[in-house]
């Protein structure tokens, strides 16, 4: 009895924290974003039935409850909290039924996030539009498909709608990391540099581990000529994703525009010998 107590209030606290992602967007990854609801739903549901039955084989004379020869009548208090915990199921799942028919329209905007997300990764990017709006106008507040319907319009150059959808994501969630660097990212295709860099800061404070707000950043700081803080972030870029050739040849050039050429050919090397390799793998997987 115990257990099962202990993991409804386990479920219950995963379950609200899993909704909150989903529904705010915090990053969990696609793995997590499907299966972790899925599970939950299914541990809740067995959860309900073991304690149900519990009770049913108490009423029906399962335990004992008077004594016998080998066994002490139930105590008071726990034939209590057996039918006290059948009230509290029966009530939960009352209430996750009402709550799952109020709560509707945000899962159909999950629903149309999915889809447009799906359709982004691969750059359908006017389905992914209509499937990221139709989600913000069941759920007006849903703040990774303001994000990500700027992703898409920042990818078709439409970097004023871009702008908009970010400034809204930032008035529902002013430490949207995500927010300020499709800003910076905007400002500095329109070569707004000086708006980017402040931009692009405020996204690596609120989350560092970004390898495109580094890049974007040293972009911004490349074409105003400094160099050294340019280097600086493409260093930080490639320390989180080592893997990138563009990150070499950037780097590459911001050396060789302060007159390094030795390290700026050994940049430009990498850059190179990174992008065999992908290509490499591309006709392995031909």
């Amino acid at each position: 009895m115990v257990v099962q107590l202990l993991g409804l209030v386990l479920w219950a606290v995963l379950f609200l924290k899993s909704i909150k992602a989903l529904l705010l967007d915090t990053w969990v990854d696609d793995f997590d974003r499907r299966l972790v609801p899925i599970s939950l739903i299914w541990l809740a549901i067995w959860i309900a039935v073991a304690t149900v039955f519990s009770c049913l084989a108490y009423r029906t004379g399962g335990y004992v409850v008077r004594d016998t020869h080998n066994k002490p009548t139930m105590p008071q208090w726990r034939r209590r909290l057996w039918m006290s915990a059948g009230v509290v199921v029966a009530a939960i799942i009352v209430g996750l039924t009402a709550g799952i028919y109020v709560a509707k329209p945000m899962l159909d905007a999950m629903a149309c996030y999915m889809a447009g997300e799906a359709e982004y990764k691969r750059k359908e990017y006017d389905q992914a539009i209509g499937d990221f709006t139709k989600a913000i106008q069941h759920y007006p507040k849903y703040l990774g498909a303001y994000d990500y319907r700027a992703w898409c319009y920042i990818a078709r150059a439409e970097y004023d709608k871009a702008l908009a959808d970010s400034n809204e994501a930032l008035r529902l969630q002013p430490r949207d990391a995500t927010a300020h660097a499709n800003r910076g990212y905007v400002y500095n295709a329109q070569g707004d540099f000086d708006r980017a860099i402040v931009e692009l800061t405020q996204a690596i404070e609120l989350r560092p581990t970004v390898a495109t707000s580094w890049a974007n950043r040293a972009y911004a700081h490349g074409h105003k000529t400094e160099h050294d803080k340019a280097i600086a972030d493409f260093t930080e870029a490639i320390r989180l994703k080592p893997g990138i050739s563009q990150y070499y040849a950037d780097r590459g050039n911001a050396y060789f525009y302060k007159g390094d050429f030795v390290k700026a050919f050994a940049d430009f090397d990498k850059a190179q010998r990174l992008e065999r390799k992908s290509e490499e793998a591309e006709d392995e997987k031909e």
